[in-house]
């Protein structure tokens, strides 16, 4: 099963291809400068060559279209055609009050994305231009909005309420949402681990900088408090938008300039921060600054003024928590900007915070930046739409998926069980989800080696509890030829057999292996003209395979018992397997 993962900025796209099988990348990618002169798109395939692309991108749509193409490209593409995509996730910024929870997008999810366009002018709309083209590209492939907003939803009232007539709560729910949800929650969540804090009590601030920008404060990763509000206008001074102003200068500039509202807004949305305070340079923080190099004033204030306020942000959140034990840079200007990141730090000298120079001469790496005896940890945590976190995301969309009986691919249900199985946390819910995904297995004869890790009695419901797999995963349209012999004590006999795709390039085979039995196999994989022998593995019954009251489990007891030489267990066990066997024929009598 692969994912394409997409998340869609202001005036980037930043993307990723996962196989999830194994959780490996195999081809992630940047579209940068959109809308601005020199967009770029760079794809980066696993194994393969960097591709660099330079031609221009008015808008999202077409960097999508770009997309596609270079992941399907005969040279640096990684797929033949998207039919190998199984599912979409995207980052979508606003939902309002409606949605804050990952859902998979239909028509009313759209409607809300498009009427929360004026909370989020910059994101929304090229959110949804995302999802639009990837189902224009991939029609009937299930498109996951994980919202921007989730994060910030769990702030406490005292930090979400804003000071005006509660009637404009209780009508139009303005309040402050805060955003970049996804990037400060994993962040701080990585931050807690990377740092080995404690999960339950650290103090976290997350300086998510880039064209966009916003603080975070969390405590065991659940965040206290985040710079945006009820739009991502709020907070920090960004690439276009003006952050924290007066809001009497919406009306200041209105009579003065004879503008609406609306328009004015579109000026501090579109037209403000740096690209305004530099008197239209750019709003790339790049281009701002080699116009400061060059000794442009402008340039010069726009980049102290973002570091001020980034470390103000990150002292009135220090109080608010009464302490920090962590701060974590990330996003574009976070994570490759090491001026920046030692300026910020230099206003925090009152906290014990110490940067050394030579651990932050560094770009978009997982590291601590910050000297061995500073008091507070500082580190560099990259972040993109696309890694774990958002495995994380999706499956609780699948999740909602199943429990609503939607339609939806077998292979994004058998990804859900498999993920089900690799956390090994169950409840009534997931067991019922499991229960009928491998119903569902079970009509198109689709078995596979990591049922195993399923709880028995599920196992027990599709007759797989004695089954044993070998697995080989070799690709679409491969030949693959099965080697092995059963090792009984000092007999054995040797096999060879072709293996048939059982799905989506993995072939297996199931054995049934009993106490004291050995398994060994290797495979030959021939493919696109090469051939290619696996090393020699060994299967064996696991002790915890013959835990539990079934006819199997019962005779590998046995032959243990009889190995050890327990024979007063071994009578009472064979016992109690003929009364088994007894009450079998009885019942089956009974029925005839």
């Amino acid at each position: 099963m692969k994912i394409l993962v997409i998340n869609c900025g202001s005036s980037s796209l930043k993307y990723q291809l996962i196989d999830m099988e194994n959780e490996n990348v195999i081809a992630k990618g940047l579209c940068e400068r959109i809308g601005i002169d020199g967009s770029k798109l760079t794809h980066q395939p696993e194994g393969k060559d960097k591709f660099v692309l330079e031609q221009p991108m008015p808008n999202h749509t077409v960097a999508i279209s770009l997309v596609m193409e270079a992941l399907q490209d005969a040279d640096h593409g990684v797929i033949t055609n998207t039919d190998e995509i199984s599912a979409i996730g995207h980052r979508v910024l606003h939902g309002g009050m409606v949605y804050s929870d990952s859902v998979v997008v239909n028509d009313d999810v759209k409607r809300v994305i498009r009427e929360c366009f004026d909370l989020g002018p910059l994101h929304n709309p090229a959110n949804l231009m995302g999802i639009e083209a990837c189902e224009e590209a991939m029609p009937g492939k299930p498109n996951v909005a994980v919202w921007d907003t989730a994060f910030g939803m769990a702030m406490p009232e005292k930090a979400y309420m804003y000071a005006i007539p509660h009637e404009y709560f209780e009508k139009y729910s303005i309040r402050r949402y805060g955003f970049h949800g996804t990037s400060h929650m994993f962040v701080s969540g990585e931050a807690i681990k990377f740092g080995g804090l404690d999960p339950e009590n650290a103090k976290v601030i997350v300086c998510h900088l880039g064209n966009g920008a916003s603080v975070s404060a969390s405590i065991g990763g659940k965040c206290v408090d985040t710079s945006m509000g009820l739009t991502p206008l709020e907070g920090l001074i960004m690439g276009t938008r003006s952050g924290d102003v007066d809001p009497a200068v919406v009306q200041f500039i209105a009579n003065k300039e004879n503008m609406d509202v609306n328009e004015v807004l579109n000026v501090l949305n579109k037209k403000s921060g740096v690209l305004g305070m530099t008197n239209g340079i750019s709003s790339d923080f790049r281009d701002i600054e080699n116009a400061a190099k060059e000794g442009n004033h402008l340039a010069e204030v726009a980049l102290d003024a973002f570091v001020y306020r980034v470390a103000k942000y990150v002292g009135a959140y220090t109080a608010a928590m009464n302490g920090v034990d962590a701060i974590a840079f990330t996003a574009g200007v976070g994570e490759n900007d090491k001026a920046t990141r030692k300026k910020v730090c230099e206003y925090l000298g009152y906290l014990g915070v110490k940067i050394d120079d030579a651990a932050n001469d560094v770009r978009g790496k997982r590291t601590v930046i910050s000297a061995p005896d500073s008091k507070v940890k500082v580190m560099l945590i990259p972040t993109i739409l696309g890694e774990k976190e958002k495995d994380q995301f999706l499956f609780e969309a699948l999740e909602k998926v199943m429990e609503r009986k939607w339609e939806c691919d077998i292979i994004c249900r058998i990804s859900l069980l498999k993920h089900y199985g690799e956390t090994g946390v169950w409840d009534e819910k997931r067991k019922n989800i499991a229960e009928e995904i491998l119903e569902e297995c079970e009509k198109e004869r689709l078995q596979f080696a990591f049922f195993r890790m399923l709880p028995r009695e599920l196992l027990c419901t599709c007759q797989m509890e004695d089954k044993m797999f070998v697995e080989c995963r070799a690709g679409r349209r491969a030949r693959v030829t099965l080697h092995s012999y059963i090792e009984r004590g000092e007999t054995s006999e040797e096999k060879s057999e072709p293996l048939k795709e059982r799905y989506q390039g993995i072939y297996n085979r199931e054995f049934v292996l009993f106490y004291g039995e050995k398994l060994h196999y290797y495979f030959v994989i021939e493919k696109d003209g090469k051939v290619e022998t696996t090393g020699e593995e060994i299967l064996t019954v696991e002790e915890s395979s013959m835990q539990g009251g079934s006819k199997y489990q019962m005779l590998n007891t046995m032959l243990q018992l009889r190995e050890k030489g327990k024979k007063e267990e071994l009578q009472r066990m064979a016992e109690a397997y003929m009364e088994r066997e007894q009450q079998v024929k009885d019942l089956f009598a009974l029925l005839d």
